[in-house]
């Protein structure tokens, strides 16, 4: 049995055999000769087939943004254009209705590439596409591998929107595929159809995988789970299809306590793709901007425009607050154009703020230089969060980093303003020491980083398998430390949220609430189901539970065994 993490695009379970989709371009199966006993009846065959295809193509338009629908005109037009001249041309021939579209697409691919235009020769590949797809309708390719992917889960490197639309109608059970994004069309089709999808990049071949699970609530895929797995599995695939309707329900509006405390439940997100759906899950604003999607996969570093450039794009993407976490590289997340020392414990080594600071020129001016000017434009809304901080001299150091670079902005012209400030609290030292860095730099917030946090405070590597029985945020230790950083945190008028995984997990919503957090982020797939949680509870009975658990629990079963209770009293339904 393997695990690999994926990217959720659109929500959902299923268990089922794998099959592998690989495009076939049917122009290349078309013979060079084809003689046609009856030219009308060729036509005919090729009307019908222009007609299935421009049925999907008119079908994709309902869908599409904005900026998609010129393209699909496009297509439809240049579909009409061609399936026209194939009449003509089986007219005039007595060829089959194949052969005639691809002579009339080979027309085209020499008039294209005679053209020297590389706008018109972008028009060829979607050409080339469109006259694969209404040759393979013509042989009836489809219809004959629908029992292929009837019931199955597809697996493929990218799906395009006309993929889908034929795959939707042979009964998939899921899509998993390694390229993709989350605001692409056919995640937005999947999402529309309610057919779970998962992009997974590293996601190895699979091709004598006999079942795999697809958890696009949990952003996993299972190869050949074990047999308690697939049964774990099984009870959550029914008792899912029942919730999603009603998590999706929740999504939207505020988020409230019975007794009418109100928690606003934010989002993680890593990309300006994610930016883009917030508002569509019901995020009320963004609890954890991930920045270093704009540092991964290349040669050099982003300049300050271009991380300004990326940054106000989400801005204008999202509403409400928007907390931009500066780059938290190193440890497992190293870049090409920085060379990080061979560490014996990279997750205790130069990463986040340490890395930062080491390479001020590269990494830290630039994004100073960019969010300075953000601040300005964008006021409070937008945020400043610093990563791994350990020692408030750390705070120090880049705090006066940032009012050097602003007093240079100034100097030349430049309007900038402080963003609003804070810090992560990801080690046993933040979160002892929080009031010091209060009296260091202005801070007006930290976020609790429960992963790194978890395993710093029971000395466990979150990322080894035999230590998973020991590694989680609701042991008693973790708890009481994130207790003890609320209550430093009240005492200096620090507002505390959270955005690692404990956010999202059921069993933790109500201690934190119990404790005193308003603020949750989580990722946008599972906002519907936090506020679904929130409002079924009531904060006077959580603030028991929080002070009973800190105050008598001494393992995790117990610290469940609580929470349990109170889920089962409230009727809490989850997955």
């Amino acid at each position: 049995m393997e695990k690999y993490k994926g990217v959720i695009a659109s929500q959902g379970l299923a268990i089922a055999e794998p099959v592998i989709y690989r495009r076939v371009d049917y122009l290349e199966k078309t013979p060079t000769t084809c003689r046609a006993d009856d030219p009308s009846r060729e036509k005919e065959r090729l009307e019908n087939a222009h007609r299935v295809l421009n049925e999907r193509l008119e079908k994709l338009k309902e869908t599409a943004l904005d900026e998609e629908k010129d393209l699909i005109d496009a297509e439809i037009m240049m579909l009409e254009t061609m399936v026209m001249e194939a009449e003509e041309l089986i007219e005039n021939t007595s060829i089959c209705a194949e052969l005639a579209v691809k002579k009339i697409y080979e027309k085209y691919e020499v008039l294209f590439k005679e053209s020297g235009s590389e706008l018109i020769n972008l028009r060829l590949y979607d050409l080339r596409d469109l006259a694969s797809r209404l040759i393979a309708i013509l042989l009836g390719a489809m219809e004959k591998e629908k029992e292929l992917y009837r019931g199955k889960i597809v697996v493929a490197d990218e799906i395009y929107p006309l993929d889908f639309t034929a795959l939707v109608k042979h009964e998939i059970k899921g899509i998993v595929t390694r390229r993709g994004g989350i605001t692409s069309h056919v995640a937005i089709l999947a999402r529309s159809y309610g057919v779970p999808y998962l992009i997974v990049p590293g996601l190895p071949d699979i091709g004598k995988a006999k079942l795999i699970i697809l958890d696009a609530i949990n952003g996993l895929v299972i190869i050949d789970p074990d047999q308690s797995t697939i049964e774990q599995y099984r009870e959550l695939e029914e008792k899912y299809a029942k919730l999603r309707q009603v998590y999706a329900r929740e999504a939207h509006g505020k988020a409230s306590t019975l007794d009418g405390v109100e928690v606003k439940v934010l989002c993680n997100i890593g990309s300006v793709e994610e930016a883009r759906i917030a508002d569509e899950y019901g995020c009320d604003g963004v609890g954890l901007l991930r920045t270093e999607f704009l540092y991964m996969d290349r040669e050099t570093p982003p300049s300050d425009k271009e991380i300004e450039e990326s940054i106000g794009h989400i801005m204008e993407l999202v509403k409400g607050e928007v907390i931009v976490r500066a780059p938290d590289i190193g440890a497992d997340k190293p870049v090409k154009f920085i060379r990080i020392d061979n560490e014996e414990n990279p997750q205790l080594g130069v990463r986040g703020i340490r890395l930062l600071l080491k390479h001020k020129d590269i990494l830290l001016e630039p994004f100073i230089k960019a969010v300075l000017r953000l601040s300005h434009k964008y006021g409070d809304r937008l945020k400043v969060m610093i990563p791994m901080v350990s020692l408030p001299e750390e705070l120090r150091e880049f705090y006066d980093e940032l009012i050097m670079v602003k007093k240079t902005l100034e100097e030349k012209g430049e309007k900038v303003s402080i963003p609003v400030l804070g810090i992560m609290v990801e080690t046993p030292a933040s979160a002892k020491a929080l009031d010091l860095f209060k009296k260091i730099a202005p801070i007006s917030f930290a976020s609790i980083g429960s992963n790194d946090l978890t395993q710093y405070v029971l000395a466990v590597d979150r990322g080894n398998q035999n230590l998973n029985y020991l590694y989680d945020e609701l042991q008693p230790p973790v708890i009481r430390t994130i207790k003890e950083v609320i209550e430093k945190a009240t005492g200096t008028g620090v507002e505390i949220s959270i955005c690692g995984e404990m956010a999202n997990k059921i069993h933790a919503i109500p201690i934190l609430i119990g404790l005193g957090i308003r603020k949750l982020s989580v990722p946008i797939s599972l906002v519907g189901r936090t506020k679904y949680v929130i409002r079924r509870l009531n904060s006077s009975e959580l603030f028991r539970l929080a002070e009973n658990i800190v105050e008598e629990t001494i393992t995790k079963n117990q610290v469940y065994e609580y929470v349990n209770k109170l889920l089962e009293k409230h009727r809490i339904e989850y997955v």
